[in-house]
């Protein structure tokens, strides 16, 4: 039976609320060959403490001051030895305990560069199951693969690290640069991961659309830069608008809600397969 070694990568930093479902997550795994690896940017709120306390359950740590998250991710790029790279970031969870054997227990994946699969999307009141948008053929304007359902083959991200010039869409570039160069994306279709929607990501969703822009162009040819612009400049001004109008009324939160459950969003509680995270 194959059982390729995978290492799962936390980066955190004054997350004292979510590190430690976040490393229970890990930590609880029926996939026996797996290296955990937990990049700390110095954090003074008690993270450190927590992370000692299951250190006997972690492979390597580390707590020092660092450029960003990015920084922090291709630390644990550097330190990691197995076949595969995960990142298990903090408030986010693997969707089951079975879930790394599922993936990879007795699998032969010698051909290919990057796993991935779907997730599910949370906040404090639902969630959603999500498909990655490379499948719905979007990925020209937004992230090709669910970052925190996706594995990528350590080689290939020892060789090419995130871009750090970018404070938001330094995934978003990798697996672009993935796709420009026909690496092979194999996509299963199961959730993996539970993400939880108040990262940095999320809140700063303008920004991700300017950094994409500009990762987008560089193969560009002066009127694709110019769609392309077009189409950002709308996202970002129909975002702005919705969050304007919102603020006209005393129920934002509520919009909110409906405008979500009219895409697909459930209400919690989670059904019994994930009580789990709660």
């Amino acid at each position: 039976m194959v059982y390729p070694k995978v290492s799962v990568i936390t980066v955190s930093y004054n997350a004292i609320a979510t590190i430690e479902k976040t490393i229970l997550s890990v930590i609880s795994q029926t996939y026996d060959n797996i290296e955990y690896i937990i990049i700390d940017g110095g954090s003074k709120d008690g993270t450190v403490e927590v992370i000692k306390k299951y250190s006997d359950k972690i492979s390597k740590w580390i707590s020092e001051p660092d450029g960003g998250i990015y920084y922090a991710m291709n630390k644990g790029i550097q330190l990691a030895s197995g076949e595969w790279i995960h990142f298990r970031n903090c408030g986010d969870y693997f969707v089951s305990n079975d879930i790394l054997s599922i993936l990879f227990a007795g699998k032969d994946y010698s051909d290919i560069d990057i796993i991935h699969g779907n997730c599910i999307y949370f906040n404090s009141w639902g969630y959603r199951s999500y498909r990655p948008a490379i499948i719905q053929e979007s990925y020209k304007v937004t992230m090709p693969v669910i970052h925190s359902s996706a594995f990528i083959r350590t080689e290939l991200h020892k060789q090419w690290p995130f871009n750090t010039q970018y404070r938001s869409s330094a995934d978003y570039d990798f697996f672009y640069r993935c796709l420009e160069a026909n690496k092979v994306f194999y996509y299963i279709n199961i959730n993996i991961s539970l993400f939880n929607q108040v990262g940095f990501s999320t809140q700063n969703a303008n920004l991700a659309y300017r950094e994409n822009y500009h990762i987008q162009g560089r193969d560009r040819t002066v009127v694709g830069k110019a769609l392309f612009r077009i189409i950002i400049l709308y996202r970002i001004v129909m975002s702005f608008g919705k969050g304007m109008i919102e603020k006209c009324f005393r129920n934002v939160e509520n919009i909110k809600r409906n405008r979500m459950l009219q895409s697909g969003w459930k209400v919690l509680p989670f059904p019994e397969d994930l009580k789990h995270i709660e």
